[in-house]
């Protein structure tokens, strides 16, 4: 009884905008911003020749559902931008239409609670 704990599916990533965020309007009015941010990519200076080995950068689809967090990316963030995302983990399913093979795909889902920051070049976090 009392407390159920469900688990925390929090994600916070610093990184890089792939392209510039795209706005999608869905059927029921909502628009939703969705835009990729790579982490990761980096080299390791402490490691003897590192400078010719870059760490494979990790590719994150983030939705934003709240619609000023949206503007805010839109108006904000172009290719290459610095910036810091905090928002819910969370599994999209859909079957393909040719298919019907399920797919899952993992987003971090930017919501009322959520936050989305440009980060400028020489800012401390």
């Amino acid at each position: 009884r009392g407390w159920n704990f469900r688990g925390v599916h929090k994600a916070i990533i610093c990184g890089k905008v792939r392209q510039t965020p795209v706005q999608k309007l869905l059927r029921n009015g909502k628009t939703l911003t969705i835009f990729n941010v790579g982490t990761g990519g980096m080299w390791d200076h402490r490691i003897l020749g590192a400078k010719d080995l870059p760490k494979p950068a990790q590719w994150h689809r983030v939705v934003v559902h709240n619609e000023n967090l949206g503007a805010y990316a839109v108006q904000q963030l172009v290719k290459n931008s610095s910036v810091y995302v905090e928002g819910d983990i969370e599994l999209r399913v859909y079957n393909k239409g040719v298919t019907g093979e399920t797919v899952k795909l993992p987003e971090i889902c930017v919501r009322h609670d959520g936050r989305i920051r440009l980060i400028k070049p020489g800012e401390n976090t």
